[in-house]
């Protein structure tokens, strides 16, 4: 008997670069950003590790469309919080030649204890990244397509090369993000 194909939902975060355009050097600017941002709520943008990060998180959404609608609103919303304080967002998965030494911690207990935790490896985590959740209530559909996802890692792997620099060198790879994040203890 084939099994009825259910609805799923699925949320994404983004995380993204504050740029100042004449140097393009990252700037740690999110908290000042944010004051003026109190027009979103909490979970819709917020600061990440550094405070040269800015993230955005979407609603749960039923389908592509309402998920497009929402990303775009949100991106719309940083990139003029942004532009009044006279920066940019950039979305890319490592900075190309920033230098994680001239970064700011966001001052969160959270963050915090992540650098208390992890250390040098964890000062080097300048990196920025897309997160895409997908809900699926059934718990043998959900193995099932975790199983027939192992295929398509290369691929999307591939799809997210957007870092071969780092410190104003060409690393050689094609993500370098994934080379910094496999430094953690817990990856």
């Amino acid at each position: 008997m084939i099994k009825e194909i259910q609805s799923l939902n699925i949320g994404v975060e983004e995380e993204y670069q504050l740029i100042d355009p004449k140097t393009r050097e990252l700037t740690s600017y999110v908290t000042e950003i944010l004051k003026d941002g109190s027009l979103v709520s909490k979970n819709d943008v917020k600061p990440e590790l550094l405070q040269s990060q800015i993230e955005i998180g979407s609603k749960v959404c039923d389908n592509i469309q309402e998920l497009e609608e929402n990303l775009s609103h949100l991106r719309l919303l940083i990139k003029e919080y942004a532009n009044k304080s006279g920066l940019e967002i950039v979305a890319a998965g490592t900075h190309p030649f920033s230098h994680w030494k001239n970064q700011i911690v966001t001052d969160k207990s959270r963050y915090h204890g992540f650098m208390d935790s992890t250390q040098y490896v964890g000062k080097r985590m300048l990196i920025f990244g897309m997160h895409i959740h997908i809900g699926i209530k059934d718990p043998d559909l959900r193995i099932d397509v975790m199983n027939q996802m192992r295929y398509f890692i290369p691929h999307i792997l591939t799809l997210a090369s957007s870092s071969p620099f780092w410190q104003g060198e060409n690393t050689g790879f094609k993500s370098f993000r994934s080379i910094i994040f496999e430094d953690l203890p817990r990856t």
